[in-house]
C-alpha cells in the first residue's frame, strides 16, 4: 500500500519534471490502485489495533485466547451435574489423597543394598 502510494508520487514528480502526461495519468492510475489496496486492508488494521489494545488493558481476562476447558454434558434424570474438568475418584478413596502405592515414597530400603556413592 505505502509502496504504491511511493511509487505515485515519483511518478508525479517525474511527470511534473518531464511534462508528460503519460506519466501524470500512471501517476494518477497507482494513487488510485493504492487507495483500493488501502480500504482492502484498512477494516482488518482497525482489528488488529483494537484486539491489540484490549489485551493492552486487559479485557481479555487473565488467560486471553486459550483452549477452553473441556466440557462434559449433563443428562435430565442426574440429580447433579458431572464435576467438570477433575478426574472421578476411585471408590472409596477420598479426592485429594495420594494412592496407596505412592505412600511411603521413597520405598523404606531405598537406596538398594549395595549402592555406594
Amino acid at each position: 500500500m505505502f509502496c504504491l502510494q511511493q511509487v505515485a508520487c515519483i511518478f508525479s514528480i517525474v511527470a511534473m519534471i518531464v511534462g508528460s502526461d503519460e506519466l501524470s495519468e500512471a501517476s494518477q492510475l497507482l494513487n488510485c490502485l493504492s487507495d483500493m489496496v488501502y480500504c482492502s486492508v484498512c477494516a482488518c488494521m482497525q482489528t488488529q489495533h483494537k484486539i491489540e489494545m484490549d489485551k493492552r488493558d486487559g479485557k481479555f481476562g487473565p488467560q486471553a485466547m486459550s483452549v477452553p476447558p473441556v466440557q462434559q454434558m449433563s443428562r435430565i434424570d442426574q440429580p447433579f451435574p458431572p464435576p467438570v474438568g477433575y478426574p472421578q475418584p476411585a471408590y472409596g478413596q477420598p479426592y485429594g489423597y495420594p494412592p496407596p502405592h505412592a505412600q511411603g515414597y521413597p520405598p523404606p530400603a531405598y537406596p538398594p543394598h549395595g549402592y555406594s556413592k
